[in-house]
This record gives C-alpha cells, structure tokens and sequence, in this order.
C-alpha cells in the first residue's frame, strides 16, 4: 500500500509504503503526486518512508520506479528515505554519489528528521 503523506512543505511531496507496491500504486497515487509537484517549480524533494521489504514490490512497480526515476532525474533537488533495510541504505547511498541531487538514509527512529532535513531549502527550489 502506499500513502501520500501530508502536510509537507514547498516542493515536498512524500510517501509511506507498506506491505505489497504494484504498478497501480505507482500509476493511481505516486506519479500523479509527482506530476502535480513538477507544476510549483523547477525542482521537487522526495520523502520515501519504506515500511515493507524491497521482495514485496511487483516487477511492475519496480518498472515504473526505474521510469520516474529517469523522467525526473534532474528535477528531484533532495530525496530522503527511510528504511531499516541494509539494501535500501546501500541503494540510497549509491544514487547520492552517481544521480543529480541530494540522497540521504534514515532509520526508522529518524523520519522526523528526515522530513525537515527534505523540506528544507538549498536555494534551488
């Protein structure tokens, strides 16, 4: 399941995944939110709390993931993720030094944290 979370500031938009992530997830809730955060500015932070195993997304999911990715590859300014998974922080810390932008992990105990640090301004936005 995935849930858009609320109440992010400026050019923030985030989400909270859970149990299994399928295609639809990614065509009915993240891109649309996405799209919709391409309108206020040139550049969006990305706030990605996963509460799920990575083996619990679809091949689908995984696909559009890679698409978004790649569609918005220069637009995301900072991505903060939140994962208690080893993969996920080595995944996070890969794309911080080979993909524009800003990539940083957080523990589960750090999601506070990680939304200030997403939300807050480096004079891109």
């Amino acid at each position: 399941m995935v849930t858009q979370i609320a109440g992010l500031a400026g050019n923030t938009v985030g989400f909270t995944l859970t149990g299994n992530i399928t295609k639809e997830h990614y065509d009915t809730i993240i891109i649309p939110a996405i799209e919709q955060a391409n309108g206020n500015g040139p550049h969006i932070n990305l706030l990605l709390v996963i509460n799920t195993d990575l083996s619990n997304f679809t091949m689908g999911a995984w696909m559009k993931d890679a698409l978004v990715g790649l569609q918005n590859l220069t637009r995301f300014n900072k991505v903060a993720v939140v994962s208690d998974s080893h993969l996920v922080r080595n995944m996070t810390s890969m794309a911080n030094m080979i993909v524009p932008g800003e990539y940083k992990y957080f523990l589960p105990t750090e999601e506070n944290e990680a939304k200030v640090w997403v939300s807050e301004s480096d004079g891109r936005i």
